[in-house]
């Protein structure tokens, strides 16, 4: 009797064979949905630095001085009179530290006023303790503000109004997670979910010594 053909001998080979393929490819698949969904699937961008130099917490102590300067940073920039956007930003962040539990504690969540002609210690303390105890509000000399804002691309290209309807200054509105060296390590848009930009800000932590 004749044995079995070339094609029936190879055939659970080209089985398995496809069953890897289509294991790896899956397992592709969804590892770019996650990437996706975390807004991690971009390429990165040119490095971009933040500055926050002689800038103080409501309490006069500079922030370079401090703890929290060799910690990751969440941060946001605003101002006090702002009508809507600045507390839906803060009410965002506050969602972000509710979510990460006690890793919380190990990030550092600053409000930049880029009012400081209005925004007094003891108003822009209170404005942002309202939101959150844990978020901090910094302040100093305008051009200082001004500076650290345009590290991070915060304030408006010369195209936009440099000012909002209301008459305060414009900026944009998002967040930005900034490493213990201030390198940007990613932008989050209100609409991002909060669980995922928790889930994001927890993977960059160094694991607890």
């Amino acid at each position: 009797m004749a044995g079995p053909s070339s094609r029936s001998e190879r055939g659970p080979q080209q089985v398995n064979r496809w069953t890897w393929a289509l294991m790896i490819g899956l397992a592709a698949c969804i590892g770019i949905a996650l990437a996706t969904a975390l807004g991690l699937g971009s390429p990165p961008v040119a490095r971009v630095t933040g500055d926050f130099s002689d800038l103080m917490y409501t309490s006069g102590e500079a922030l370079t001085r401090s703890k929290a300067a060799s910690t990751i940073k969440l941060v946001a920039y605003g101002y006090t009179a702002c009508p809507d956007a600045c507390p839906a930003t803060l009410t965002k962040m506050h969602g972000v530290l509710e979510a990460l539990g006690v890793e919380g504690e190990r990030i550092s969540p600053l409000f930049v006023t880029l009012d400081p002609d209005h925004d007094t210690n003891a108003i822009l303390e209170a404005y942002v303790h309202h939101f959150d105890p844990r978020i901090q509000g910094l302040t100093g000399e305008r051009s200082k503000l001004q500076h650290s804002a345009e590290r991070l691309n915060a304030l408006p290209v010369d195209t936009v109004a440099k000012t909002t309807p209301d008459g305060g200054p414009n900026h944009a509105v998002r967040l930005y997670l900034l490493s213990a060296h201030n390198e940007l390590l990613r932008t989050y848009e209100l609409e991002d979910s909060t669980h995922l930009i928790a889930a994001d800000i927890q993977r960059r932590l160094a694991p607890r010594g």
